[in-house]
């Protein structure tokens, strides 16, 4: 558990700043709410990932044995 989470923020951290420069370009500079906006889309698909795995990982696992 310690391997993951220590993997994990080499993936966290730099991502969501690449989210903001991705919409900062798209919406612009001058909105304010950009970096809620991508903390908040990250962790939605951070969520959505965490709850899907498990979910077909198990129906994998009851197909192919």
């Amino acid at each position: 558990m310690t391997i993951v989470a220590f993997c994990a923020s080499f993936v966290c951290v730099p991502l969501i700043p690449s989210l903001i420069k991705i919409m900062e370009k798209e919406y612009g500079s001058h909105n304010e709410t950009i970096a809620d906006k991508a903390s908040s889309l990250y962790n939605m698909a951070f969520a959505l990932g965490s709850m899907l795995a498990p979910l077909l990982g198990g129906g994998l696992c009851d197909a192919i044995g």
